[in-house]
């Protein structure tokens, strides 16, 4: 399985304490993918998200955070260069919910005088919500649904169509501050390894075009394969 990764950078996070052990709050920030279509470019192609959630602080040293967040990814070969021959290009919404461990450097009470600041790790489980979609003719089209690597086909029985939920690892590191009695800021910078291969609709390998357009529909082979658009349009 390739390895996919949707990464937040969480900007801001504000929290309204209560009884010392429980918070709750909102999120936001930026938003990007690596994959197929960016392997190697952190921060390229981000997007904001928002989020919220609840967090228990079960020890000075560890604490639990149930979270949502949503927002969307996108990329495309034309703009980051990297494989401009291919001339693909995605975006999806990401809706994600989970729950991560979070295990602080220093002692972190929050409403207390002291141990007001430490730096963190979180690791846990997510579930998420995906659509890829490209552009054709002005028009977003789901590229689930056209099957463009030749799901639901005669010619490919093994290709099933994909599901649009998947899960993920959340993991990543921040810093907590409290900045009073009950409000604390966090900046946090997090990656999900996904248990998908088609968050950008890209996987296997080009179909056959007229297997494509005779069984899915007419224009599923140019948002398989937006190079036979072109060339019969050259």
């Amino acid at each position: 399985m390739k390895k996919y990764y949707i990464v937040l950078l969480s900007l801001l996070f504000l929290t309204n304490t209560y009884a010392q052990r429980n918070e709750v709050g909102i999120s936001g920030g930026g938003m990007y993918y690596i994959g197929d279509l960016n392997p190697y470019y952190h921060f390229y192609f981000t997007r904001p998200h928002i989020g919220l959630y609840y967090r228990y602080n079960y020890k000075d040293y560890l604490s639990v955070r149930i979270f949502g967040n949503y927002g969307s990814v996108y990329a495309a070969d034309s703009v980051l260069n990297y494989y401009p021959e291919r001339n693909l290009h995605f975006k999806s919404p990401i809706l994600e919910i989970g729950v991560v461990g979070e295990i602080n450097y220093y002692k972190f009470r929050p409403g207390a005088r002291s141990h007001t600041f430490t730096p963190y790790l979180f690791l846990g489980i997510n579930w998420f919500y995906f659509n890829p979609k490209a552009k054709y003719q002005d028009e977003w089209i789901n590229l689930q649904a056209m099957g463009t690597e030749g799901q639901g086909t005669t010619l490919y029985p093994e290709r099933k169509p994909y599901s649009l939920n998947s899960f993920a690892i959340p993991m990543g590191i921040g810093i907590k501050i409290a900045l009073s009695e009950h409000f604390i800021c966090h900046l946090e910078w997090g990656m999900r390894r996904t248990f998908t291969d088609y968050l950008d609709d890209v996987s296997t390998t080009y179909p056959d075009p007229l297997i494509l357009a005779t069984q899915i529909d007419p224009i599923a082979p140019y948002l398989s394969d937006p190079n036979l658009l072109e060339s019969i349009m050259s």
